[in-house]
């Protein structure tokens, strides 16, 4: 695969995509039900796919399409090397996605790229914080592309704290790939261990899962506080797609994750689907190249963010995605108040006292949407549920339910949906 067209400039890499373009056209007309079906009412011909421009004619593919037409979307049923799928949401079933043995290749090639793209090199020792069971894509693709480049590994999961404490204090990791605020946790269990041994040698951080940014690139409180853990490493933001099985990742600039343009074509879109200008929040829309199981065509991640184009200070021209601002199901109004997901975590994460949290949304027919916030910790309780109520309702404008309960509750409800990975925000439907 072609590596150095990430360095290319902006006509190269747009001619490039353009024929991957008509490529993937051709191919999902041949072996997608569900876009054959789709490009025939569209009448859409690949030959008639001479630029990225002409893709704006196609539908948005949302995850309810996938959800409702999933094995629709499959192109090589019987020559599967692998199958992944989401964890489902409550009261859906999940979606399934085959991998073809090309497929497998492109998830390692993407994230090697990713990585490189971090700066990760062969001499590194890698802790992997993620998991690869339960059929979890994001877990078997990092280690892939951890492979790839020939990097040193431990696999210590996501969960087992004390093997991430033990190889942290018996190996020399430089590089910990894992999710913010599982490895806060980690730090919070080195330090009440009087162990911090080992956190001192990590100079990479590779942050998968939770965005740590704002809009404006600086850190919010989540990547904040783990500057504070971790204070010789370089935080590298990443976003990942698990229907696309594409990723951003930040060079060590941190402004924006960079798509490798052989794995993807990006868009940012309003509600309609229109462009946005360049810098303007929308919809993240993403095309994949090169699969061959269940290629998806603007694809609607359901991100929020902006697109950046112009070349970044590491010499790469591809485009970047800014940090994700929200999620569209992250969105809550209460008695005509609209916040999200993102501004109730800005005020959680800066309560020290907070191990750990669960906002649950509830909607019912008669009082509309409540919103109940789980907290876990130690000292002042009653103090700290005041405190982080009062800040709630002056930064939102949002009266809270606030609530505290046990470390080994809050993971009960966090894993309560069936998901792989703690769930810190969930909405429930409940009659009156």
């Amino acid at each position: 695969m072609n590596m150095s067209i990430d360095f290319e400039n902006a006509v190269s890499i747009s001619k490039y995509q353009s024929k991957l373009a008509k490529s993937i056209i051709q191919y999902t007309t041949i072996h997608s039900p569900y876009y054959k079906a789709l490009l025939q009412r569209e009448r859409i011909d690949a030959d008639n796919i001479s630029s990225l421009e002409d893709f704006k004619n196609i539908p948005i593919t949302t995850k309810t399409d996938l959800l409702r037409y999933n094995s629709q979307f499959f192109c090589c049923p019987d020559e599967r090397a692998d199958t992944v799928m989401t964890s489902g949401s409550t009261g859906s079933f999940p979606i399934i996605h085959p991998l073809a043995k090309t497929d497998l290749r492109r998830l390692a090639y993407n994230e090697k790229v990713s990585f490189l793209t971090a700066g990760v090199k062969k001499e590194d020792t890698v802790m992997l914080c993620t998991a690869l069971d339960g059929s979890f894509v994001a877990g078997l693709a990092y280690y892939l592309g951890l492979k790839e480049i020939g990097a040193n590994i431990l696999r210590v999961g996501a969960k087992n704290l004390k093997m991430q404490m033990d190889a942290l204090s018996a190996t020399a990791i430089n590089t910990i790939v894992g999710v913010p605020s599982n490895l806060i946790t980690l730090y919070n269990y080195f330090e009440k261990s009087g162990m911090i041994q080992g956190l001192d040698d990590v100079t990479k951080l590779i942050l998968i899962g939770e965005s740590i940014r704002k809009e404006d690139f600086s850190l919010n409180q989540r990547g904040q506080r783990l500057a504070t853990c971790f204070p010789k490493a370089i935080l590298h933001s990443t976003y990942a797609n698990t229907e696309t099985c594409s990723s951003f990742c930040e060079c060590q600039h941190g402004n924006g994750g960079h798509l490798h343009p052989q794995m993807a074509y990006a868009a940012v879109v309003d509600e309609s689907g229109h462009s946005v200008p360049e810098g303007a929040l929308g919809h993240l829309i993403i095309t994949t190249f090169g699969s061959r199981g269940m290629p998806l065509i603007r694809y609607d991640t359901g991100d929020i963010t902006f697109k950046i184009s112009e070349p970044c200070p590491c010499g790469r021209s591809s485009i970047r995605i800014g940090p994700i601002i929200d999620r569209i199901n992250s969105i809550i109004k209460i008695r005509g108040v609209t916040c999200s997901q993102s501004q109730l975590e800005e005020v959680l994460l800066s309560e020290n006292g907070i191990d750990d949290y669960c906002i649950e949304i509830t909607n019912t027919v008669s009082h509309g949407e409540s919103v109940c916030i789980w907290i876990s910790g130690e000292k002042n309780i009653e103090f700290l549920k005041n405190k982080v109520k009062a800040e709630i309702w002056e930064n939102v404008r949002i009266n809270a339910v606030v609530k505290h309960c046990s470390k080994e509750a809050l993971k009960e409800l966090q894993f309560s949906t069936g998901s792989r990975k703690p769930v810190r925000f969930m909405k429930t439907e409940r009659l009156d």
